[in-house]
């Protein structure tokens, strides 16, 4: 009965608390928005999660594009579905044009529920000027592809090997490796992991969309430098062999919830082998959570409301303690910068 009882008032508390939110409140780690200067280089806008936009004006790639973010009945005890509205909306805010490639991590919900339905539209404007958009992504999230309506051909879909695969876009080359993802910390997260075996067909159950396997992406552009970015706080030994970054995305969702030692693991294997100048935290923000749908930010992204669900305020300071000697930026929604020569470059506005 106490179960019973206490799901609702933590759904609520998901869903409704808007004052909990330690990247805004304080100014060390969130000072303002972040925009990217104009000039030439790769731009990189964020929307929250691990949904990244990377383009150099010619090339563009998008990272899941997860944007509809059912909320926390809908996900434990109802069925989720892309919402068109929302997608579109915020891909008219994003000025969002052709896309050459969309890359999956691993396809839990929030990574890749929305993936089919934005491919297409995506590559509905591809189409526009006799291009199409590549959507890459793991055997598990070949199912939700197709189970999603979305183009299976070979042109249309790249089904990520398991031992990982290397595509080139225009001067970006895109490296997917594979890892782990982080550990179930959280009711019902057990019952996600492991391979997609059928199709997914929305409305589905959020556990419907199981995470094996999972990959980092390795992003190197020919002329500006090179990004890593990881989708989930979970490593295997020596996944970026071989590779360096100028920057770095780790995920941080959970992290709090991993012992020492494997938070200690996960960063060497995430950021420190890569050797980085900036490290970008991602992952970091309460996807149950509607995106601010006005031109002008005025809703950003949120933490988690308790400690737990998530402590992002000691993940932050795990991260700051763990960056010394690089920069560390907290990015919010559409925020962006821009990499040249393997430099990050940004302007701070006021809120």
């Amino acid at each position: 009965m106490q179960h019973r009882l206490l799901l609702p008032l933590l759904a609520l508390a998901l869903s409704a608390c808007n004052t909990y939110q330690p990247l805004r409140d304080d100014k060390d780690l969130y000072p303002s928005p972040r925009r990217a200067p104009n000039g030439p280089g790769v731009k990189v806008m964020y929307f929250g999660n691990t949904t990244i936009l990377i383009s150099d004006g010619e090339t563009t790639l998008l990272v899941d594009g997860f944007f509809s973010r059912p909320n926390f009945a809908k996900v434990k005890w109802g069925t989720i579905e892309p919402d068109e509205k929302v997608i579109q909306k915020q891909l008219d805010l994003a000025k969002m044009g052709r896309v050459d490639a969309l890359l999956i991590g691993h396809s839990h919900y929030d990574h890749a529920l929305d993936a089919p339905l934005v491919a297409q539209k995506l590559d509905a404007i591809a189409a526009q000027q006799g291009k199409h958009t590549v959507t890459m992504g793991s055997s598990s999230y070949a199912f939700i592809h197709e189970g999603g309506g979305a183009t299976c051909d070979r042109e249309h879909l790249h089904i990520v090997e398991r031992d990982g695969m290397m595509r080139t876009f225009g001067k970006f080359t895109v490296t997917f490796r594979p890892s782990e993802h982080i550990s179930p910390h959280l009711p019902g997260q057990a019952d996600m992991m492991g391979p997609v075996q059928a199709l997914v067909v929305p409305p589905a159950k959020a556990k419907d969309f199981k995470c094996d396997p999972v990959y980092v992406l390795h992003i190197k552009h020919a002329d500006e430098g090179s990004i890593a970015i990881t989708t989930t706080a979970g490593a295997l030994k020596d996944q970026f062999k071989g590779l360096t970054a100028d920057v770095v995305m780790p995920a941080v969702g959970l992290l709090s919830k991993e012992p020492c030692c494997q938070q200690e693991f996960y960063w060497r294997e995430a950021v420190e082998k890569l050797n980085p100048k900036t490290v970008i935290p991602v992952h970091w923000d309460n996807f149950l959570l509607k995106l601010d749908d006005s031109p002008q930010v005025r809703r950003n992204l949120k933490a988690p409301p308790l400690k737990f669900f998530d402590d992002t305020r000691s993940t932050m300071d795990f991260v700051n303690h763990h960056s010394k000697g690089k920069d560390v930026w907290t990015m919010g929604l559409r925020d962006s910068f821009l990499l040249r020569k393997g430099q990050v470059l940004l302007m701070e506005q006021d809120n």
